[in-house]
């Protein structure tokens, strides 16, 4: 039961952080994006990618009272966020550098 409650808890950690970043740095919008969004969104989807193989092989191959007790499928899909939200805010981040090189304006070598 503690494995599970830590987990819930390091889930949610690792999908609020990079969210409040975003926000708290699109609200300056003078501040670069920090490479430690990059990094929770990475930690959030390998810890997403691990609570969706363990839980989704429970659900798989467990049987039906070690799938309520385990709670596999609240947790299969809390991984799945993870991952989802993880990529999504990469995804984000990738468009926003590749919008920032196209409208930078190039060097005067006059």
């Amino acid at each position: 039961m503690l494995i599970l409650i830590l987990e819930i808890i390091i889930s949610v950690a690792l999908l609020l952080y990079p969210i409040t970043q975003v926000i708290r740095r699109g609200i300056r919008r003078k501040e670069k994006i920090s490479g430690s969004i990059k990094w929770g969104s990475i930690l959030s989807i390998i810890f997403g990618i691990y609570l969706w193989l363990k839980n989704g092989l429970t659900l798989d191959y467990g049987t039906a009272e070690e799938i309520i007790e385990s709670k596999a499928e609240i947790m299969f899909y809390f991984g799945l966020s993870n991952i989802i939200l993880g990529l999504l805010i990469i995804l984000i981040l990738a468009i926003g550098w590749i919008s920032r090189k196209i409208t930078k304006p190039l060097p005067n070598n006059s």
